[in-house]
């Protein structure tokens, strides 16, 4: 089966961020699954002239990206993509996403999916300024142009289907983000008092409230470090943030590490105590998932996907979103029960095994192959 996957995807492998991890730990497993030819191809602004690249089991195709795209519905790059895949002739097209590359796979003209991994309208509402308002009405007008032609739509969660299935015709099928085989194989060392967040260090993930919390369980832990790993894409929320944490004297709590690589992301777990993402709105964070296949219990909060990817009480503790003094009383709660986390830690890592190993995933994508394709043929 020859198979086009249409997503972002990063030049340096060692710093993925965003949907590119989903697809660099499915890429591999495809290949053992009946895939036999992978072409992958992406849109990146840091992109002057078309260039392929033969990465793994995949060959890699790296397109120009206009910084202004949208304003065009992307028109210029959905055109560049489609004339590549017309060139390609695959089986089938698999747009990973609800915007430019689903919007480039749904009108290919070949068999297509698309898996959202987001939802733009509900991330909206966090956008702060003019500027980035517009942007984000304009992505959720495309994202609705997209779902109302969509056929078959991957779900990365059932909190994606109960959202998107009154906005699309689509077939919906259930298949969870795999994780790299490097979490589940990882040698958990939890330092005490140790707590990580990875991800981005924007108002979504509900960092001002995890550092109020951060105040309260200071007053009764020994020790306590907050590490954050993930980049500063909002200069002027990073800038309110630093000052909140000089304000209650956590200076020597909080340590900011950038966005890291994964062999530097992978220590980062296995020395952490906790896990902890706070966040106002997610759809099944892959930060979350690395972390229960690491085998670290989860703090979290009961958005989006996130009650379908944490049992609260089993595999770790949900606590209501932007509640300072339940997020404090959590964290404390397990820093302080060794017994408790590690049993959370061994449940985490089993639900984690039966749903997010590569092989699983892999297995559930290309049965979903096997059925737009006979649907198509008419079988």
């Amino acid at each position: 089966m020859r198979v086009a996957i249409l997503g972002q995807f990063p030049i340096d492998l060692t710093k993925l961020g965003g949907v590119e991890v989903a697809i660099v730990y499915l890429m591999d497993t495809l290949h053992s699954v009946g895939v036999d030819e992978l072409h992958i191809i992406t849109c990146r602004t840091d992109v002057s002239a078309a260039r392929t690249a033969s990465i793994r089991n995949a060959t890699v195709h790296y397109l120009p990206r206009r910084h202004q795209g949208r304003l065009t519905w992307h028109l210029r790059e959905t055109r560049c993509m489609q004339a590549l895949l017309r060139a390609l002739r695959p089986d089938i097209v698999h747009g990973h996403s609800t915007g430019l590359y689903a919007g480039a796979a749904l009108g290919s003209g070949f068999p297509n999916v698309i898996t959202a991994h987001g939802i733009v309208a509900r991330e909206v509402s966090m956008y702060k300024g003019t500027a980035m308002r517009l942007r984000g009405l304009i992505d959720v007008l495309y994202e609705r142009y997209c779902l109302a032609r969509a056929k078959d739509i991957i779900a990365i969660s059932p909190y994606v289907q109960n959202v998107f299935q009154s906005l699309t015709p689509a077939h919906f099928h259930l298949v969870e983000n795999a994780v790299d085989e490097s979490f589940f194989s990882l040698s958990p060392q939890p330092q005490p008092g140790r707590i990580l967040l990875a991800g981005a260090v924007i108002e979504r993930k509900g960092l001002i409230p995890l550092v109020k919390a951060l105040a309260w369980v200071k007053q009764n832990q020994a020790k306590v470090e907050l590490r954050i790993a993930g980049g500063t894409p909002d200069p002027h929320y990073y800038r309110s943030l630093l000052q909140l944490i000089e304000g209650l004297g956590l200076s020597d709590n909080v340590c900011f590490l950038g966005q890291l690589d994964q062999e530097r992301l992978l220590d980062e777990y296995a020395h952490c105590s906790i896990f902890v993402l706070p966040s106002f709105q997610e759809t099944a964070p892959m930060a979350v998932q690395q972390a229960l296949a690491a085998g670290v219990p989860v703090v979290g909060t009961p958005v989006g996907g996130m009650p379908w990817l944490v049992r609260d009480g089993e595999t770790g503790l949900l606590v209501e979103t932007g509640n300072s003094e339940a997020l404090a009383a959590a964290i404390t709660k397990l820093l302080a029960d060794d017994r408790v986390r590690a049993r959370m830690a061994r449940q985490g890592r089993e639900d984690a095994r039966a749903r997010f190993k590569p092989q699983v995933v892999a297995e559930k994508t290309k049965a979903v192959y096997d059925e737009v394709l006979a649907r198509a043929r008419g079988c």
